[in-house]
């Protein structure tokens, strides 16, 4: 993404299951209809449309039931899409100006709220977290527990140490006030991947799960009274600590995969796996598992992230034959199938140039060019489609320099993730494996260039 884009690629990430969660017990047929009609205007080259049509169909429902915030998981996720990903920042602000009118809706002062907090500039974000907590106390009970969520997200306000007490705040009264929402076993689980990610990334091994869980304390019985995923993980790993993960744990894992009947539980063992450090014998050991939930058209969000990390396996694995036709399903024709966890939308556009990235790496051009391509045209007239275009002609104009910069670009994201990144064994393996030539070539002069 460009880095006018970043803001919301990266802030608004976690508002993808709550900012239009504003309303509606189950979608109705209009609503229903409006969504799709959306998702349909996204991916025919009228994004801004969709946009327009998402938020101005939540000023006509009614919001005096908690639980409506459920059912419109699925329009936050697309929206958010379309504001990190298909439109740019001058469109937004435009939006911001001339369609909302947060004096006369309650539901606009919440989604401009969100989309103000996750800009750049610190009066705007501080006006955005202002805003999320007084909607959070509005008597429109959707709105509410949508601001709740956002301030209870352990993505977002817990990294600044100025909004530590209203994060401890917001995940009490949304646990216990709506202990019967899944948006509240969102929270508690939430808490644990970020736990586990953050382990992975730091190299650390002995880390219990439940270590940042604010719930009851982080006392184990109650947190797994919330949550079937986490009992069900309990089950392959029962000390619930990363140091005692091994191979059995992960054939288990792969068997509860294949066993669970409960799409929310498999999709919680996802969350789990997908935040860990596999080696390639554990990517092994869970693919088959993986194979049998991916489908073209996901009924469920467990089915539509295991395509995702499926991806991601073949990329580690260095499969492009694999990677090449999971990115052919990537996209399907209909809205993704809702989760509160995570913007489905957003991480398989990041998954689809990450591929593209990774042909670019090892000098497949043509592969990467298709996977442009096919980005670009399934997003036509949007900010995605265009950054595909300009891909596709630096590829044409200089593929080594293309090479060079995707390599570069790639180093930089590892060694933020991994500190221990080495740098040296990835130009190693790319000289010894790219299928250019001067590629090859270009490398070998820049090592005897750079200092030992």
């Amino acid at each position: 993404m460009t880095s006018r884009n970043h803001w919301l690629s990266v802030r608004l990430f976690c508002l993808a299951a709550f900012i239009m969660a504003t309303t509606a017990a189950a979608q109705p047929p209009p609503l229903q209809q409006e969504y799709e009609m959306a998702f349909t205007l996204a991916t025919s080259g009228a994004a801004y449309d969709a946009g327009v049509l998402l938020f101005e169909a939540a000023r006509e429902l009614p919001g005096d039931d908690p639980a409506l915030v459920e059912a419109l998981i699925g329009p936050a996720q697309l929206l958010v899409f379309i504001a990190a990903s298909l439109t740019d920042f001058n469109d937004w602000m435009m939006f911001l100006n001339h369609v909302v009118d947060e004096e006369n809706h309650v539901t606009d002062r919440l989604i401009a709220s969100g989309l103000r907090a996750g800009m750049p500039g610190q009066a705007r974000r501080f006006l955005g977290y202002h805003g999320l907590k007084t909607t959070s106390q509005e008597e429109h009970q959707a709105v509410k527990v949508a601001s709740l969520f956002v301030r209870a997200a352990p993505y977002w306000l817990p990294n600044m140490p100025q909004n530590k007490n209203e994060y401890h705040s917001a995940v009490a009264e949304m646990v216990l006030r709506y202990p019967n929402l899944s948006l509240s076993r969102h929270v508690v689980e939430m808490s644990v991947w970020r736990t586990v990610k953050e382990a992975s990334m730091a190299g650390e091994r002995d880390v219990h799960l439940f270590r940042d869980v604010l719930y009851a304390g982080g006392r184990e019985e109650p947190i797994l009274a919330v949550s079937a995923g986490l009992r069900a993980l309990k089950q392959a790993l029962p000390s619930l600590n990363l140091k005692d993960i091994d191979d059995e744990t992960i054939s288990q894992l792969a068997d509860l995969l294949n066993e669970a009947r409960d799409p929310d539980v498999r999709y919680a063992l996802l969350c789990f796996i997908d935040k860990l450090e596999l080696t390639t014998k554990w990517r092994a050991l869970l693919r088959g598992a993986l194979q049998r939930l991916s489908r073209p058209m996901p009924r469920t969000a467990d089915e539509a992230l295991a395509r995702l990390i499926l991806i991601h396996f073949a990329l580690m694995d260095g499969n492009d034959g694999l990677v090449r036709a999971h990115l052919a399903q990537l996209w399907p024709r209909g809205p993704f199938p809702p989760t509160p966890e995570r913007n489905l939308y957003v991480e398989s556009l990041w998954a689809a140039h990450e591929a593209a990235r990774y042909f670019t790496r090892y000098g497949r051009y043509a592969p990467a060019e298709q996977a442009y391509q096919a980005l670009a045209e399934h997003f036509p007239e949007t900010q995605a489609a265009q950054r595909a275009l300009d891909a596709i002609a630096a590829l044409r104009e200089d593929p080594v320099a293309a090479s060079l910069d995707a390599i570069e670009h790639h180093a930089r994201i590892q060694k933020r993730m991994k500190p221990d990144f080495d740098k040296e064994a990835l130009l190693d393996h790319i000289i010894d494996h790219a299928d250019s030539a001067p590629l090859r070539q270009a490398l070998l002069e820049q090592k005897q260039r750079e200092p030992e």
